[in-house]
């Protein structure tokens, strides 16, 4: 679980820490008072405002793609790019048959001369 980009091991330390520096009556009173700032800034609007905005950006490839109806065109590529690479490896099977019956005629000449 990752919050803010700290993992579970750091925010222990960072919870242990804030015990011992701040005792236990003061961490139970800050702890309650970082509750509510938080629970403030998630319900204001310029959070929401923050949010939402966030989620454009992150649709907005999408949006353009679609409305420049480049869908299709994407999915054509991508059968493109399975059709190369099939061929591709086709090719690189007939090559390393071809060099493997190369290195066995070499060695069959090999054998012969010896």
């Amino acid at each position: 679980m990752k919050i803010f980009n700290v993992g579970s091991l750091e925010l222990i330390l960072i919870f242990t820490l804030a015990l011992i520096v701040l005792g236990p009556k003061r961490a139970v009173k800050t702890a309650n008072d970082i509750g509510q700032w938080v629970r403030k800034t998630v319900k204001s609007q310029i959070w929401r405002d923050i949010v939402s905005t966030s989620n454009e950006i992150r649709e907005f490839p999408k949006k353009v793609i679609k409305e420049a109806g480049l869908e299709e065109s994407i999915a054509e590529l991508n059968i493109s790019t399975k059709n190369i690479n099939k061929d591709m490896q086709e090719i690189q099977a007939g090559l390393k048959g071809e060099i493997d019956l190369g290195i066995e005629a070499d060695k069959d000449v090999d054998n012969y001369l010896v």
